[in-house]
Protein backbone atom coordinates (compact mmCIF):
# COMPACT_ATOMS: atom_id res chain seq x y z
CA UNK A 1 0.00 0.00 0.00
CA UNK A 2 0.83 3.92 -0.50
CA UNK A 3 2.72 5.03 2.84
CA UNK A 4 1.39 8.72 2.68
CA UNK A 5 4.26 11.01 5.18
CA UNK A 6 1.29 12.73 6.38
CA UNK A 7 0.82 9.14 8.63
CA UNK A 8 4.08 10.65 10.30
CA UNK A 9 2.96 14.49 9.98
CA UNK A 10 0.08 13.69 11.98
CA UNK A 11 1.87 12.50 15.03
CA UNK A 12 3.85 16.31 15.58
CA UNK A 13 -0.25 17.79 14.35
CA UNK A 14 -1.64 15.80 17.11
CA UNK A 15 0.88 16.92 19.93
CA UNK A 16 0.35 20.30 18.78
CA UNK A 17 -3.99 19.72 19.28
CA UNK A 18 -3.49 18.57 22.25
CA UNK A 19 -1.67 21.88 23.30
CA UNK A 20 -4.22 23.54 21.79
CA UNK A 21 -7.06 22.24 23.99
CA UNK A 22 -4.44 22.52 26.97
CA UNK A 23 -3.73 26.37 26.18
CA UNK A 24 -7.97 26.56 25.23
CA UNK A 25 -10.90 28.76 26.71
CA UNK A 26 -13.02 26.68 24.54
CA UNK A 27 -14.23 30.54 22.86
CA UNK A 28 -13.37 32.70 20.21
CA UNK A 29 -14.84 35.38 18.17
CA UNK A 30 -14.87 36.23 14.42
CA UNK A 31 -12.87 38.53 12.32
CA UNK A 32 -16.40 39.55 11.12
CA UNK A 33 -18.05 40.07 14.84
CA UNK A 34 -14.90 42.79 15.63
CA UNK A 35 -13.81 44.32 12.48
CA UNK A 36 -16.05 46.76 10.86
CA UNK A 37 -16.57 45.77 6.63
CA UNK A 38 -14.06 46.08 4.53
CA UNK A 39 -10.85 45.54 7.22
CA UNK A 40 -7.91 44.11 5.36
CA UNK A 41 -6.85 40.93 6.62
CA UNK A 42 -3.89 40.59 8.03
CA UNK A 43 -2.04 37.72 7.24
CA UNK A 44 0.58 34.90 9.16
CA UNK A 45 2.72 32.94 6.98
CA UNK A 46 4.01 29.24 7.14
CA UNK A 47 5.41 26.46 4.93
CA UNK A 48 7.22 29.19 2.99
CA UNK A 49 4.38 31.11 2.03
CA UNK A 50 2.21 28.64 0.95
CA UNK A 51 -0.03 28.40 3.89
CA UNK A 52 -1.58 31.32 6.05
CA UNK A 53 -4.01 32.40 8.42
CA UNK A 54 -5.45 35.87 9.84
CA UNK A 55 -7.14 35.28 12.61
CA UNK A 56 -5.53 36.72 15.70
CA UNK A 57 -4.97 37.67 19.35
CA UNK A 58 -6.34 41.42 20.08
CA UNK A 59 -5.32 43.45 22.11
CA UNK A 60 -7.04 42.22 24.88
CA UNK A 61 -5.92 38.60 24.72
CA UNK A 62 -9.02 38.27 22.76
CA UNK A 63 -8.88 34.85 20.23
CA UNK A 64 -10.54 36.07 17.23
CA UNK A 65 -10.62 33.59 14.15
CA UNK A 66 -10.00 34.11 10.88
CA UNK A 67 -9.55 31.28 8.09
CA UNK A 68 -6.10 28.65 7.37
CA UNK A 69 -5.49 28.90 3.87
CA UNK A 70 -3.36 27.29 1.56
CA UNK A 71 -2.29 28.42 -1.89
CA UNK A 72 -2.68 26.72 -5.68
CA UNK A 73 -0.07 28.22 -7.63
CA UNK A 74 -0.25 28.44 -11.42
CA UNK A 75 3.63 28.53 -13.42
CA UNK A 76 4.50 29.66 -16.78
CA UNK A 77 7.03 29.58 -19.17
CA UNK A 78 7.55 32.29 -21.21
CA UNK A 79 7.11 30.23 -25.00
CA UNK A 80 5.39 27.27 -24.23
CA UNK A 81 1.49 26.71 -23.29
CA UNK A 82 2.02 24.49 -20.83
CA UNK A 83 0.82 25.70 -17.36
CA UNK A 84 2.60 23.65 -14.06
CA UNK A 85 0.07 23.81 -10.89
CA UNK A 86 1.28 23.40 -7.55
CA UNK A 87 -2.07 22.10 -5.41
CA UNK A 88 -0.36 22.41 -1.97
CA UNK A 89 -2.70 20.61 0.63
CA UNK A 90 -2.97 20.38 4.37
CA UNK A 91 -3.81 16.92 5.55
CA UNK A 92 -6.65 17.72 7.80
CA UNK A 93 -9.17 20.03 6.57
CA UNK A 94 -12.60 20.52 6.06
CA UNK A 95 -14.44 18.00 3.78
CA UNK A 96 -15.91 20.58 1.77
CA UNK A 97 -12.33 22.08 0.94
CA UNK A 98 -10.38 18.82 -0.71
CA UNK A 99 -13.78 18.47 -2.26
CA UNK A 100 -13.53 22.37 -3.90
CA UNK A 101 -9.77 21.02 -4.40
CA UNK A 102 -10.55 18.48 -6.82
CA UNK A 103 -13.43 20.34 -8.65
CA UNK A 104 -11.51 23.50 -9.25
CA UNK A 105 -7.37 22.45 -9.02
CA UNK A 106 -7.32 19.21 -9.66
CA UNK A 107 -10.25 17.96 -12.22
CA UNK A 108 -9.50 20.96 -14.07
CA UNK A 109 -5.71 19.25 -15.07
CA UNK A 110 -4.51 16.46 -17.89
CA UNK A 111 -2.92 15.28 -14.99
CA UNK A 112 -2.31 15.40 -11.96
CA UNK A 113 1.21 13.75 -9.90
CA UNK A 114 -0.06 13.03 -6.23
CA UNK A 115 2.36 11.94 -3.28
CA UNK A 116 1.97 8.43 -1.16
CA UNK A 117 5.65 6.70 -0.51
CA UNK A 118 5.28 3.44 -1.85
CA UNK A 119 6.64 0.39 -0.46
CA UNK A 120 7.98 -2.45 -3.36
CA UNK A 121 6.11 -4.87 -4.45
CA UNK A 122 2.92 -3.52 -3.56
CA UNK A 123 0.15 -1.75 -5.94
CA UNK A 124 -0.72 1.58 -6.58
CA UNK A 125 -3.87 2.24 -4.81
CA UNK A 126 -4.59 4.04 -1.81
CA UNK A 127 -5.65 1.82 0.93
CA UNK A 128 -7.18 1.78 4.33
CA UNK A 129 -4.87 2.51 7.11
CA UNK A 130 -4.03 0.22 10.06
CA UNK A 131 -6.40 0.32 12.81
CA UNK A 132 -3.85 2.10 15.27
CA UNK A 133 -3.54 4.69 12.26
CA UNK A 134 -7.20 4.53 11.87
CA UNK A 135 -7.88 5.15 15.32
CA UNK A 136 -5.19 8.60 15.08
CA UNK A 137 -7.27 9.85 12.19
CA UNK A 138 -10.34 9.23 13.96
CA UNK A 139 -9.38 11.07 17.17
CA UNK A 140 -7.77 13.96 15.14
CA UNK A 141 -11.31 14.85 13.17
CA UNK A 142 -13.45 14.71 16.36
CA UNK A 143 -11.12 16.99 18.43
CA UNK A 144 -11.16 19.17 15.27
CA UNK A 145 -14.07 19.07 13.79
CA UNK A 146 -12.75 18.33 10.44
CA UNK A 147 -11.58 15.54 8.15
CA UNK A 148 -9.22 14.14 6.04
CA UNK A 149 -7.62 14.29 2.80
CA UNK A 150 -7.73 10.47 2.10
CA UNK A 151 -11.84 10.67 2.70
CA UNK A 152 -12.55 14.14 0.56
CA UNK A 153 -10.11 13.50 -2.14
CA UNK A 154 -10.83 10.86 -5.02
CA UNK A 155 -8.27 8.60 -5.73
CA UNK A 156 -9.19 6.86 -8.81
CA UNK A 157 -9.34 9.59 -11.07
CA UNK A 158 -8.53 9.05 -14.25
CA UNK A 159 -5.89 11.88 -14.40
CA UNK A 160 -4.26 10.80 -11.57
CA UNK A 161 -0.73 9.23 -11.38
CA UNK A 162 1.16 8.56 -8.89
CA UNK A 163 4.68 10.10 -8.71
CA UNK A 164 6.60 9.38 -5.41
CA UNK A 165 9.35 7.01 -4.48
CA UNK A 166 9.34 3.52 -3.64
CA UNK A 167 11.06 1.86 -0.87
CA UNK A 168 12.18 -1.32 0.23
CA UNK A 169 11.28 -2.66 3.47
CA UNK A 170 13.56 -1.53 6.35
CA UNK A 171 14.90 1.44 4.11
CA UNK A 172 12.47 3.83 4.75
CA UNK A 173 13.65 6.51 7.13
CA UNK A 174 10.20 6.95 8.48
CA UNK A 175 10.10 3.33 10.19
CA UNK A 176 12.69 4.65 12.81
CA UNK A 177 11.62 2.32 16.02
CA UNK A 178 9.08 4.38 18.21
CA UNK A 179 7.65 2.91 21.40
CA UNK A 180 4.32 1.15 20.79
CA UNK A 181 3.47 0.90 24.50
CA UNK A 182 3.61 4.67 25.10
CA UNK A 183 1.97 5.40 21.81
CA UNK A 184 -1.06 3.22 23.00
CA UNK A 185 -1.02 5.15 25.81
CA UNK A 186 -1.60 8.16 24.59
CA UNK A 187 -4.21 7.14 22.32
CA UNK A 188 -5.59 5.60 25.40
CA UNK A 189 -5.42 8.67 27.12
CA UNK A 190 -6.63 11.05 24.20
CA UNK A 191 -10.19 8.98 24.44
CA UNK A 192 -11.82 10.69 27.46
CA UNK A 193 -10.00 13.90 26.09
CA UNK A 194 -12.27 13.73 23.07
CA UNK A 195 -15.28 12.55 24.81
CA UNK A 196 -15.14 15.39 27.26
CA UNK A 197 -14.47 17.72 23.72
CA UNK A 198 -17.79 16.43 22.20
CA UNK A 199 -19.65 17.01 25.33
CA UNK A 200 -18.28 20.46 25.28
CA UNK A 201 -19.05 20.99 21.86
CA UNK A 202 -23.25 20.27 21.90
CA UNK A 203 -25.47 22.76 21.23
CA UNK A 204 -25.22 25.93 19.45
CA UNK A 205 -21.89 26.66 20.87
CA UNK A 206 -20.39 23.71 19.27
CA UNK A 207 -18.99 24.84 16.26
CA UNK A 208 -17.36 28.05 17.66
CA UNK A 209 -15.70 25.65 20.66
CA UNK A 210 -14.33 23.52 17.87
CA UNK A 211 -13.20 26.85 16.17
CA UNK A 212 -11.82 27.91 19.44
CA UNK A 213 -9.26 24.28 18.94
CA UNK A 214 -8.70 25.36 15.47
CA UNK A 215 -7.67 28.99 15.97
CA UNK A 216 -5.50 27.43 18.87
CA UNK A 217 -3.41 25.27 16.27
CA UNK A 218 -3.25 27.44 13.73
CA UNK A 219 -1.27 29.42 15.48
CA UNK A 220 1.22 26.79 17.20
CA UNK A 221 1.48 25.05 13.64
CA UNK A 222 2.57 28.74 12.32
CA UNK A 223 4.72 29.02 15.34
CA UNK A 224 6.74 25.79 15.13
CA UNK A 225 7.78 26.61 11.25
CA UNK A 226 8.62 29.89 12.40
CA UNK A 227 11.36 27.93 14.36
CA UNK A 228 9.77 27.91 17.80
CA UNK A 229 10.10 23.84 19.56
CA UNK A 230 7.97 21.87 20.74
CA UNK A 231 8.76 22.64 24.46
CA UNK A 232 8.72 26.84 24.11
CA UNK A 233 5.25 25.87 22.50
CA UNK A 234 3.71 24.22 25.36
CA UNK A 235 5.39 26.23 27.80
CA UNK A 236 3.94 29.09 26.09
CA UNK A 237 0.13 28.20 26.09
CA UNK A 238 0.38 26.15 29.43
CA UNK A 239 1.08 29.81 31.00
CA UNK A 240 -2.07 31.50 29.33
CA UNK A 241 -5.30 31.15 31.30
CA UNK A 242 -7.93 28.68 29.88
CA UNK A 243 -11.34 28.64 31.29
CA UNK A 244 -11.42 23.98 30.63
CA UNK A 245 -11.03 22.17 33.99
CA UNK A 246 -7.64 21.64 35.92
CA UNK A 247 -8.18 18.05 35.15
CA UNK A 248 -8.52 18.10 31.67
CA UNK A 249 -5.56 20.52 31.13
CA UNK A 250 -3.62 18.02 33.36
CA UNK A 251 -4.91 14.98 31.00
CA UNK A 252 -4.13 16.59 28.00
CA UNK A 253 -0.56 17.53 29.02
CA UNK A 254 0.12 13.77 29.92
CA UNK A 255 -1.24 12.48 26.97
CA UNK A 256 1.04 14.98 25.12
CA UNK A 257 3.93 14.18 26.84
CA UNK A 258 3.34 10.45 26.19
CA UNK A 259 2.63 11.01 22.37
CA UNK A 260 6.32 12.64 22.57
CA UNK A 261 7.82 10.07 24.18
CA UNK A 262 6.94 7.26 22.06
CA UNK A 263 9.55 8.62 19.50
CA UNK A 264 13.24 9.57 19.02
CA UNK A 265 14.25 13.21 19.95
CA UNK A 266 13.96 14.69 16.19
CA UNK A 267 12.92 11.60 14.83
CA UNK A 268 9.47 12.73 13.49
CA UNK A 269 8.47 16.63 11.36
CA UNK A 270 7.32 18.65 14.13
CA UNK A 271 8.45 16.23 17.38
CA UNK A 272 11.99 17.44 19.10
CA UNK A 273 12.58 20.82 18.67
CA UNK A 274 10.43 22.01 16.17
CA UNK A 275 12.40 19.79 13.12
CA UNK A 276 13.22 16.52 12.06
CA UNK A 277 16.40 14.77 11.62
CA UNK A 278 18.97 15.03 8.66
CA UNK A 279 18.59 12.21 7.31
CA UNK A 280 14.59 12.59 7.82
CA UNK A 281 14.44 16.01 6.35
CA UNK A 282 16.71 14.86 3.23
CA UNK A 283 13.82 11.37 2.43
CA UNK A 284 10.95 13.52 3.57
CA UNK A 285 11.51 16.97 1.84
CA UNK A 286 14.82 16.78 -0.53
CA UNK A 287 14.62 13.11 -2.00
CA UNK A 288 11.18 13.15 -2.39
CA UNK A 289 11.34 16.64 -4.18
CA UNK A 290 13.70 15.83 -6.49
CA UNK A 291 12.30 12.46 -7.26
CA UNK A 292 8.68 14.61 -8.65
CA UNK A 293 10.63 17.06 -10.35
CA UNK A 294 12.96 14.67 -12.16
CA UNK A 295 9.56 13.12 -13.14
CA UNK A 296 8.11 16.17 -14.10
CA UNK A 297 11.18 17.03 -16.30
CA UNK A 298 10.52 13.99 -18.22
CA UNK A 299 7.24 14.84 -19.09
CA UNK A 300 7.65 17.93 -20.01
CA UNK A 301 10.83 16.79 -22.53
CA UNK A 302 8.08 15.00 -24.42
CA UNK A 303 5.28 17.44 -24.53
CA UNK A 304 4.30 19.73 -27.30
CA UNK A 305 4.89 23.32 -25.78
CA UNK A 306 2.88 24.97 -28.67
CA UNK A 307 -0.74 22.75 -27.18
CA UNK A 308 -2.02 23.95 -23.85
CA UNK A 309 -2.15 21.68 -21.35
CA UNK A 310 -1.96 21.67 -17.40
CA UNK A 311 0.12 19.30 -15.57
CA UNK A 312 -0.91 19.14 -11.64
CA UNK A 313 1.59 18.72 -8.75
CA UNK A 314 -0.46 17.12 -6.00
CA UNK A 315 1.49 17.05 -2.46
CA UNK A 316 1.50 18.69 1.35
CA UNK A 317 2.09 22.50 1.31
CA UNK A 318 5.54 22.10 2.61
CA UNK A 319 7.25 21.13 -0.41
CA UNK A 320 6.30 24.11 -2.27
CA UNK A 321 9.07 26.14 -1.57
CA UNK A 322 11.59 23.66 -2.93
CA UNK A 323 9.08 22.55 -5.85
CA UNK A 324 8.82 26.61 -6.60
CA UNK A 325 12.74 27.19 -6.68
CA UNK A 326 13.35 24.15 -9.02
CA UNK A 327 10.85 25.78 -11.63
CA UNK A 328 12.07 29.35 -11.38
CA UNK A 329 15.40 28.18 -12.43
CA UNK A 330 13.81 26.42 -15.10
CA UNK A 331 12.48 29.23 -16.32
CA UNK A 332 9.03 29.27 -15.23
CA UNK A 333 7.51 31.92 -13.31
CA UNK A 334 4.16 32.30 -10.71
CA UNK A 335 1.35 33.51 -12.87
CA UNK A 336 -1.85 32.81 -10.27
CA UNK A 337 -2.09 32.05 -6.85
CA UNK A 338 -5.58 30.59 -5.98
CA UNK A 339 -6.41 30.48 -2.02
CA UNK A 340 -8.66 27.52 -0.70
CA UNK A 341 -10.03 28.00 2.92
CA UNK A 342 -8.49 24.63 4.41
CA UNK A 343 -10.55 25.48 7.84
CA UNK A 344 -13.25 28.29 7.25
CA UNK A 345 -14.16 29.45 10.52
CA UNK A 346 -14.41 33.56 9.73
CA UNK A 347 -15.45 32.65 6.21
CA UNK A 348 -18.10 29.94 6.99
CA UNK A 349 -20.33 29.84 4.39
CA UNK A 350 -18.60 32.24 2.12
CA UNK A 351 -17.24 29.68 -0.31
CA UNK A 352 -14.06 27.75 -0.52
CA UNK A 353 -12.26 29.51 -2.54
CA UNK A 354 -11.20 32.69 -0.48
CA UNK A 355 -8.92 34.65 -3.55
CA UNK A 356 -6.70 34.77 -6.24
CA UNK A 357 -3.97 36.96 -7.04
CA UNK A 358 -1.73 37.96 -9.96
CA UNK A 359 1.32 36.35 -9.43
CA UNK A 360 2.82 34.99 -6.56
CA UNK A 361 4.67 36.76 -2.99
CA UNK A 362 7.22 33.90 -2.90
CA UNK A 363 9.36 35.49 -5.01
CA UNK A 364 10.30 38.09 -1.99
CA UNK A 365 11.23 36.78 1.22
CA UNK A 366 8.16 35.58 3.23
CA UNK A 367 6.70 36.95 6.16
CA UNK A 368 6.07 34.95 9.13
CA UNK A 369 5.63 35.56 12.80
CA UNK A 370 6.43 34.10 16.02
CA UNK A 371 2.59 34.50 17.37
CA UNK A 372 0.00 34.98 15.83
CA UNK A 373 -0.95 39.04 14.72
CA UNK A 374 -2.44 41.31 16.80
CA UNK A 375 -4.44 44.01 14.23
CA UNK A 376 -1.86 46.73 14.78
CA UNK A 377 1.48 44.35 15.13
CA UNK A 378 4.04 44.79 11.81
CA UNK A 379 4.78 41.94 10.70
CA UNK A 380 8.79 40.88 11.27
CA UNK A 381 10.69 38.96 8.64
CA UNK A 382 12.71 36.16 9.24
CA UNK A 383 15.77 33.72 7.63
CA UNK A 384 15.52 30.85 6.40
CA UNK A 385 14.07 28.50 8.96
CA UNK A 386 13.83 24.52 9.06
CA UNK A 387 10.08 23.70 7.16
CA UNK A 388 7.70 21.54 9.10
CA UNK A 389 4.89 19.77 7.12
CA UNK A 390 1.60 19.09 7.41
Amino acid sequence: MLRPVMSLRLFGTLAIALGAIISSGCSVKYRHEVETAGTEAKFAYGAGGFIRYDGYTDDKDNAVAGDLQIASIDFKKPGSEITVRFVGVIHIGDIEYYKAVQRDALDTADVVLFEGVKMAGQEDAPKEQTNALSELYSNMGRLLGVGFQKDGIDYTAENFVHCDVTVEPGDNPMDQQMNPAQMQQAMTMLGPIVTFKEMLTQGPAGVRTEDALKHNMAGMMLQQMDGMSDEELFEHYRKQDGTLPKAMRNRAERAAKTLRGAIPPGGLPGIGGGGMSEEMKKFVIDDRNDYVMNALKERLAKEDHSKAQTIAIFWGAGHGPGMAKALREWGYEAKTTTWFRAWAMNGRGKGWVAGTEDGSGLETEVLTPARPMTPSASPKKTGKKKVILY
